[in-house]
């Protein structure tokens, strides 16, 4: 922990003077103090219905609604496309800069530093949504028309999971609990893992290599945020992945790779049985 401390203390030590200096701050006197950080599975996305505007509107039955329903002080600071690797940058490397702008990132801040627990929502997007390849339902349904389109869009997926790095997942993780533990030493931290909500639409399409080399990937990328977990006693993993096993059809948007209501309660409860509220 020396050389974490040494490179992420500065940081860490202005998200707590931030908060000390925040006479006004929403979280002071409330006891169950929330906040969610990761991807879109945190981020209230949900791909139906659609303003007029084309934007999508927020998820009302999302997990994070649940837990903000119940929570005295709730903050949602997750972002969709966050891989470990931006939430690294966004968490720690942009903190001092966000803090002098008072912009989102500030106010994340100060409510890192005063959290009862954290949820983080993280890996799905290193493995679907990186620069190299923007993985939906979609591309598998288009690749279906021919034979050589099904070629390309295997080829161009097996470069894409091959890409997927582990061990740099497991090192971003490793570095933003660090970061998440000198702001505030106290807090309880739930990792949530990732489920497997790809796998069946390769299956369903006939993408049978595809489809194996995601399961093995997310196994993989799962040991990794385990093994990152076990080095701090305040941080436990959820194990997400092993109540979707075999429920993917049950818990998912038809066609798609978004949770539905099922899949929401799902993770809503795991968190309960874990003592999000205890």
């Amino acid at each position: 922990m020396h050389q974490v401390q040494k490179i992420y203390a500065p940081a860490a030590d202005q998200a707590a003077k931030l908060y000390s200096a925040n006479a006004d701050h929403p979280a002071r006197g409330k006891k169950n103090k929330i906040v969610i950080l990761g991807d879109c599975l945190a981020a209230d996305y949900s791909p139906l219905p659609q303003q007029s505007d084309g934007s999508a509107d927020s998820n009302p039955y999302s997990f994070c609604r649940l837990i903000e329903e119940s929570a005295d002080d709730y903050f949602n600071g997750a972002v969709d496309g966050m891989t470990t690797e931006k939430a690294l940058h966004l968490y720690v490397q942009s903190f001092q800069k966000a803090i002098a702008d008072k912009s989102k990132e500030s106010l994340l801040a100060a409510r890192l530093h005063e959290a009862q627990s954290i949820v983080i929502c993280a890996g799905t997007e290193d493995l679907i949504h990186s620069d190299s390849f923007g993985f939906t339902a979609r591309n598998f349904m288009e690749g279906w028309e021919s034979e050589n389109a099904k070629k390309e869009l295997t080829q161009k997926m097996m470069e894409h999971l091959s890409r997927v790095n582990p061990a740099e997942i497991k090192s971003n993780m490793v570095k933003i609990l660090s970061f998440l533990y000198l702001i505030n030493p106290h807090a309880k931290i739930y990792l949530l893992n990732v489920p497997n909500t790809m796998e069946h639409l390769a299956r369903d399409f006939e993408y049978d290599q595809i489809a194996d080399c995601i399961a093995d990937q997310i196994n993989r990328l799962n040991a990794s945020l385990e093994e990152a977990a076990s080095i701090f006693p305040n941080t436990r993993v959820i194990n997400i992945h092993s109540l979707f096993e075999g429920r993917a059809r049950q818990l998912l948007q038809p066609f798609d790779m978004h949770l539905n209501q099922k899949g929401h309660q799902v993770i809503y409860n795991a968190l309960l049985q874990a003592g999000l509220f205890q």
